[in-house]
């Protein structure tokens, strides 16, 4: 039997080993970038995740800032090689990575907000302060600026707290119409002044806020619920919708309801201050799943909390009690407990109302209870040396009390409703204690009494108790 090869059948086997070529071709060339992708976001990720750990191992304790009422995201800045980082600033919002700077990262901690210092433009901080520390082309010499916001909204709307990020402004009020709003956000910039991107209405009003990403934890003025979470969008419209709220359980059925005054957010953790009630005024909530709120204890202090501030496993709460600065211990967030108490003369008259944390220095403001005797002061400030026995502070007497606290490494800034003199400037000395000796050519008369103050970047900001206004203060230059 005679056998005939095709040469048909062979020009078929051809194409297909053409079209097998091509396609391996293609298959390796797809793997290929896979695993350049891979490797990219491997060493991207290690990058990260070395900062993280070095952060969470207590290696730049000594140069975090936290600046503003409680915010305590991070930026790294470091020199890293373009090349193996990727787009690492986009991670999370209020995190970054600066790779054009040849520094250390020792050299380079710090929060978002503000700068180190906003007199002298210090280096730690802010990214504006470190790029004008080292660019010679910018003048050395500042001077002090004010801006004020007219914010497009109802003049009678109670503003009750603030944060400010890049230049947006998140606002919580409380009013007795059922239907204003009670979250606001606005863009302070721009050639028109200030524009409001998004208000929401949650319900019954908010006393306090804390800007956690891309959410806003609020204390609810309300015996219905206390805690709201508020989600926001990622859009240039920033629209917020309300993603749950948590009321606080009774200590027993005809306990009264708690109605909330202050608010902290720490490592998923919130710290909520409440009213006087039957039952704890000092709540401490798990919110790491924001969707499934849990309170994990709490301590009852029979008194209104008015500012908590929380570091080192140390809540720092200022009260309307007798003793006005308490400390709590809560490494242990289940068993609180009161480790502290500071009770400085005149507490029947006035409050502590609020608290700062900058470096090693606890700064602790009050009231002056409606008027001054100089004896009683109104701000207390703590070194590292006196900080855990609370002994031996440096105090001032500020006529009008203390509302607002924001420190630097060389100045103290207070935010105070004494007439003439509501932004207040206090010049540390070589000991770190303040100084008056140049406080009467740097204090600014605002024309309406500061409900509290923030900070960010090179700003601090100042929002007014009865009128829609928000100030903003910086070092301009000459």
């Amino acid at each position: 039997m005679t056998y005939r090869k095709s040469y048909k059948d062979n020009g078929f086997i051809l194409l297909d080993i053409i079209l097998a070529l091509v396609l391996s071709t293609i298959f390796v060339s797809l793997q290929t970038g896979a695993i350049i992708d891979s490797h990219r976001l491997y060493l991207d990720a290690k990058n990260r995740n070395q900062y993280i750990d070095a952060y969470e191992a207590g290696s730049f304790e000594e140069d975090i800032r936290p600046f503003g009422n409680d915010l305590f995201e991070k930026i790294f800045s470091v020199n890293i090689d373009a090349a193996n980082v990727g787009s690492t600033s986009e991670y999370l919002p209020f995190v970054s990575v600066n790779r054009d700077l040849d520094i250390s990262l020792g050299d380079f901690v710090g929060t978002p907000m503000c700068s180190n210092d906003f007199s002298s433009k210090g280096p730690i901080g802010s990214y504006i302060a470190l790029m004008r520390d080292n660019d010679p082309s910018f003048p050395n010499n500042p001077i002090l600026s004010t801006t004020a916001y007219l914010l497009p909204i109802d003049p009678l709307l109670p503003l009750t707290d603030f944060e400010v990020r890049g230049g947006v402004a998140y606002v919580s009020a409380d009013s007795a119409i059922a239907s204003d709003p009670d979250i606001l956000i606005f863009r302070l910039g721009g050639t028109d002044g200030p524009e409001l991107l998004s208000s929401i209405n949650t319900g019954p009003g908010i006393v306090s806020l804390s800007l956690v990403q891309d959410r806003i934890f609020a204390a609810a003025g309300s015996t219905a619920f206390g805690l709201h979470v508020v989600k926001m969008g990622h859009s240039d419209s920033m629209n917020m919708e309300l993603e749950n709220r948590y009321k606080l359980p009774l200590p027993f059925a005809t306990a009264t309801p708690a109605m909330a005054s202050s608010i902290f957010y720490n490592d998923g953790i919130i710290f909520l201050g409440t009213e006087k009630r039957e039952g704890p005024e000092f709540v401490i909530i798990d919110v790491s799943d924001p969707l499934n709120l849990n309170m994990m204890g709490g301590v009852e202090i029979n008194s209104k909390i008015n500012d908590i501030f929380v570091r080192n496993d140390k809540a720092y709460i200022a009260t309307a009690a007798p003793d006005q600065l308490q400390v709590m211990d809560v490494s242990d967030p289940v068993l609180p407990e009161i480790v502290n108490v500071f009770s400085p003369s005149g507490w029947s008259r006035q409050e502590g109302k609020v608290i700062s944390y900058f470096e090693d220095s606890l700064d602790f403001g009050r009231t002056s209870g409606g008027f001054n005797i100089r004896a009683d002061h109104e701000i207390f400030s703590w070194g590292s040396t006196t900080l855990d026995s609370l002994t031996d502070p440096v105090s001032m007497d500020i006529g009008g009390g203390v509302y607002g606290i924001v420190r630097d490494r060389s100045h103290l800034f207070l935010a105070s409703r004494e007439n003439d003199r509501e932004f207040q400037i206090y010049k540390n000395d070589a000991s770190g204690s303040e100084s008056e000796s140049e406080s009467e050519s740097n204090n600014i008369s605002l024309p309406v009494a500061p409900q509290t103050i923030t900070c960010d970047n090179d700003s601090i900001y100042i929002l007014a108790r009865t009128a829609p206004v928000i100030y903003s203060i910086s070092y301009g230059d000459q």
